[in-house]
């Protein structure tokens, strides 16, 4: 089992971050690696996800649960089924002590490589870190976009 935990401050308003977190479908538009997302509405604040992401041309898939807690400021998620043996975790924004926004990505993951994975682990951690910093990266973009469209009005 895996650990990842990364963040990144965004110039944005947290209720504009809590929004692009929360457009799981708009992914594809603004993160290379995600090929295609479509989700379900299972209540208000639950919702039920089909990810497909290529990666280094092989493509994962995976059929995840979101818990949106808006008020906490947080997405918990759980894969049901896919090409992971786990994959849970949680997207969380909070105020910044500045201006802003910061956001967290905490997640862990099992490859289900029991054997493979002593040899395989280090670079799938490795391209695994650049990735998830490539989705804080789009997320902070179009926040921070978002919010110069607001301001330039």
């Amino acid at each position: 089992m895996y650990h990842i935990k990364s963040s990144i401050r965004i110039d944005a308003e947290t209720d504009a971050v809590a929004r692009v977190v929360q457009d799981f479908e708009s992914y594809p538009k603004f993160m290379s690696r995600v090929a295609q997302i479509r989700t379900r509405r299972n209540g208000c604040e639950t919702t039920e996800s089909d990810w497909i992401l290529d990666v280094e041309g092989a493509e994962v898939n995976w059929t995840q649960t979101e818990h949106i807690n808006g008020k906490a400021g947080q997405v918990l998620f759980r894969m049901k089924s896919g090409d992971y043996h786990v994959y849970e975790g949680q997207w969380k924004w909070l105020k910044d002590t500045h201006k802003g926004a910061r956001l967290y990505l905490n997640f862990k993951i099992d490859w289900g490589l029991p054997n493979l994975g002593v040899f395989l682990e280090p670079e799938i951690r490795a391209r695994s870190r650049k990735m998830i910093r490539g989705f804080l990266i789009g997320i902070k973009a179009q926040c921070e976009k978002a919010a110069g469209s607001r301001e330039s009005k």
